[in-house]
């Protein structure tokens, strides 16, 4: 379970947001995790869920390959090679650097095109995401300048989709999932892609990470080999980007609900181990923030009821910053936007009154019609809200601070301490009993030369396909990039073989397993 870019201070501030009370993680916390990868001591998320997914560090950007651009086997992989289910539950679209890390292999995090394409080949059991109904086929530029290619009919992911799964992306559907096993792909309709954040969330269209995260443990665990689930708390990083302590909160309330859907299974269950972790932090947010004093001219920061006066005003806000930000970029086209009108959509649905010039600024964007769909509008209203409520930021972007460790085990066998956070994977391979993982990774993903060879074996690569041809028999080989299966041509008559793990293609070199040339 990953609460992407959450930051230790988190913690408290929904602790105190929440009436005091623990936090169903409280009691696990074990240890901490160091996030640093292989080029940067600020990790993303790319490099930071890949060294989860893969146990070992690698580049800004790249998605379950090493520093090398080599691809590794997957700890989901390797459950699915063990017979066990799988699944993602996700709050963002499940192309996005932390699900993608688990499931593809891709040297840029923003090629959502391939990473779709690897996701539905991937044999995956059960995804939950944002995303919508025609996300798979996608040909424009997203708001993230995520890649998609123009799709080709025989090459219609949507349609291959719906071979492969139950494919559902609305409320109704989701709530008439039973626990009988079967693959489905959920991918909820949403204008901005991600499932909005629990605070905005309408019932009615959108199911809660805790909903999704239950309904996920209860089909996957009818699979008796056992199941491997990632669950992530996507937009806790989103809010915190946007320095935005309503969205933070929200949304770390909701994935804190969701682990204790998970523990509550994995003690009834007494064979199911469940570690937490966050990929990096975000923000550099702190509970004291000296600016404050601006606001409350009674209490110096330090000297105040500050946890009450924190939570309280995070209590009486309606919505989020993205919330906000979307509101009036769907606005400003069809309302001439005053300060008047400004001031009162901020004070009633995020809870406070702005001074004349903050008011001035926001009004500055709506005349120069800036604000389309973009970050603008939540970046400056987290910041006034983050002043009003003594909280501090130190950046929009991620932080390169340790992260905590939280795991349930029923035998308490768990990792403590400050760890690396490569160390999650090889807890989760002494778990799945592996003790050979960088032979095995060979084995599956080896370079096509070191399985043709090239005195028996004549080969050409043509954008996404490998050809092999032998020399001396009418016999060949066809191999497609992103695909789980591959042609063998023999005497002029074609089969489909099921390949044990996808055929990747990086740096024009095709990985495919060896176990192939048997």
């Amino acid at each position: 379970m990953v609460p992407d870019g959450t930051s230790i201070d988190i913690i408290a501030l929904t602790r105190w947001y929440n009436g005091g009370k623990p936090l169903n993680i409280e009691p696990y916390i074990c240890g901490m995790v160091r996030t640093i990868s292989s080029d940067s001591t600020i990790a993303d998320s790319a490099p930071a869920s890949t060294a989860f997914a893969i146990g070992g560090k690698s580049k800004s950007g790249y998605i379950g390959v090493n520093s090398k651009k080599e691809p590794i086997i997957n700890i989901m992989e390797i459950a699915r090679l063990q017979g066990k289910a799988t699944g993602l539950v996700v709050t963002c679209e499940h192309q996005n650097a932390t699900p993608a890390d688990f499931t593809a292999h891709c040297e840029n995090r923003r090629d959502y095109s391939t990473i779709s394409e690897q996701q539905l080949y991937s044999n995956i059991n059960l995804v939950f995401s944002g995303g919508g109904k025609n996300f798979i086929n996608a040909t424009e530029v997203n708001k993230n300048t995520c890649l998609f290619t123009l799709r080709t009919p025989e090459n219609d992911l949507q349609k291959k989709l719906s071979e492969k799964y139950r494919f559902i992306s609305t409320m109704s559907e989701f709530n008439k999932i039973d626990n009988s096993f079967e693959n489905i792909w959920a991918s909820f309709n949403s204008k901005f892609g991600s499932i909005p954040n629990d605070i905005d969330r309408d019932s009615n269209y959108y199911p809660s990470l805790a909903q999704m995260t239950d309904k996920a443990i209860q089909k996957l665990s009818n699979k008796k080999e056992g199941f491997f689930l990632l669950v992530e708390g996507s937009k806790v990083d989103w809010a915190a980007h946007a320095n935005d302590p309503v969205g933070i909160v929200s949304e770390f309330t909701a994935f804190d609900k969701a682990v204790g859907i998970a523990i509550d299974f994995a003690k009834k269950d007494g064979n199911t181990v469940v570690v937490i972790c966050p990929d990096h932090g975000n923000g550099g947010i702190s509970i004291g923030n000296d600016s404050s004093s601006f606001f409350s001219k009674k209490y110096y920061y330090d000297k105040s009821q500050l946890y009450r006066m924190a939570s309280d005003s995070i209590k009486k806000a309606k919505h989020s910053a993205e919330w906000i930000g979307n509101y009036f970029a769907e606005i400003q086209n069809s309302e001439d936007i005053t300060s008047a009108r400004i001031q009162q959509i901020i004070k009633e649905y995020y809870g406070i009154n702005l001074t004349e010039k903050e008011n001035a600024e926001l009004l500055k964007i709506f005349k120069t019609k800036s604000c389309n769909n973009n970050n603008e509008i939540e970046y400056i209203i987290g910041r006034m809200f983050s002043a009003r409520s003594f909280i501090g930021w130190t950046t929009h972007g991620h932080t390169g601070e340790d992260v905590f460790l939280a795991v349930y085990h029923p035998e308490n066998k768990m990792l403590t301490g400050i760890v690396e956070n490569t160390d999650i994977n090889k807890y989760f391979c002494k778990l799945f009993n592996i003790n050979n993982k960088e032979e095995l990774s060979k084995n599956y993903f080896s370079p096509y030369t070191k399985v043709f060879d090239s005195k028996d074996f004549d080969t050409n690569i043509i954008n996404n396909e490998l050809i092999i041809k032998s020399k001396t028999k009418n016999l060949s080989y066809r191999f497609i990039a992103n695909r789980n299966y591959f042609y063998k041509i023999d005497n002029y008559k074609e089969n489909i073989i099921n390949s044990p793990t996808l055929i990747i293609k990086s740096e024009n070199i095709f990985y495919i397993p060896r176990k192939i040339i048997d």
